[in-house]
């Protein structure tokens, strides 16, 4: 079940619908996502049951879905590093390097449609910063526009000109995935990576950050490892630099260009 931070279900709807698969009605669903769970609790306490979760926001919302016999268990996905509580295992999963990333793109659209054009294909693994659902995203949008360049895709993401906005037409889902990251930031992040964006060449490291945020430097460094789109790189300086997510700077570039937009929302 996909949640709320990936435009699904929020997690009150999620268990309503997990609480129908026992096969009870609306009728008797109570209001209210504590309520639910209770309910949910009760539901699957004799049986055996795995749920998978797709896209967890926060430990609040997780702990909701969670049910509370052994003989249960969830599989649970997240873009946030969750809190850990007793009972639960957590696994990183790394972002992908370009030769994973590159195999991965050309197995979906085709090895010749990838090797046609190399330098753009290479552009669309970068943009995409090691992330799998970007790069399948990437994919599957290039599997439905088959007669599409993939140099135009290439240029659409990082161009906000008229041509490319009128060859894509619409937000496509490699957009969405990148735009909902940002979204999950807090309003102190955001006004940072505009700034940093504006700064081309700018080391990024506490003291850059603090200068950048009036001494704050650490509520954005906490809020872009825990969202996994930063990651320390220590390179022999007095201080370590934060590499930030090549996609998630390119989206707020491509943003704070648009004519009809100040800065992204």
């Amino acid at each position: 079940m996909q949640l709320s931070n990936a435009g699904g279900a929020t997690a009150a709807s999620v268990l309503a619908d997990a609480l129908r698969s026992t096969r009870m009605v609306d009728g008797e669903l109570p209001s209210g996502a504590v309520a639910l769970s209770a309910m949910w609790r009760d539901a699957v306490a004799d049986k055996h049951v795995l749920l998978v979760l797709d896209d967890v926001l926060s430990m609040p919302e997780l702990d909701l879905l969670l049910p509370g016999t052994a003989s249960c268990a969830v599989i649970a996905t997240s873009r946030r590093r969750l809190a850990t509580s007793p009972g639960i295992l957590q696994l990183r999963v790394e972002p992908m390097t370009d030769v994973e990333a590159a195999d991965l793109l050309a197995g979906i659209i085709g090895r010749q449609r990838f090797r046609e054009q190399p330098d753009a294909s290479q552009r669309l693994i970068t943009l995409c910063g090691g992330n799998p659902m970007a790069v399948r995203e990437t994919a599957a949008y290039l599997m439905t526009h088959r007669q599409l360049p993939v140099r135009y895709l290439a240029d659409g993401l990082t161009d906000n000109s008229d041509r490319t906005a009128g060859l894509l037409g619409w937000e496509i889902p490699f957009q969405r995935v990148v735009r909902l990251s940002y979204e999950m930031l807090t309003p102190l992040t955001q006004n940072t990576l505009r700034r940093i964006v504006t700064r081309p060449g700018m080391r990024v490291t506490v003291t850059t950050l603090a200068k950048l945020t009036g001494g704050q430097a650490h509520l954005v460094v906490e809020d872009l490892i825990a969202a996994n789109l930063a990651s320390v790189v220590i390179n022999g300086s007095d201080e370590p630099n934060y590499l930030v997510n090549a996609a998630l700077l390119d989206y707020v570039r491509v943003q704070l260009a648009a004519p009809e937009s100040a800065s992204p929302s």
